[in-house]
């Protein structure tokens, strides 16, 4: 039996696939000279793996 996802994270996933990263980069742009590009690049790993998390991609228990 193949389980499915709510339709809210059906498109929450990919809605904060596209938004996500925008907003971040915004935000990060505001910020410029405060922090090095080794940290602003770490500040996108738990965006993108937020956003698999939850679309259930390769999550425990996911799709």
């Amino acid at each position: 039996m193949r389980r499915t996802l709510p339709a809210s994270r059906l498109i929450t996933g990919p809605a904060l696939g596209l938004v996500l990263p925008f907003a971040l980069t915004f935000l990060l742009d505001h910020t410029r000279g405060s922090l090095d590009r080794t940290r602003e690049a770490l500040l996108f790993l738990p965006a993108v793996v937020g956003v698999a998390c939850v679309g259930c991609v390769g999550c425990v228990g996911g799709g």
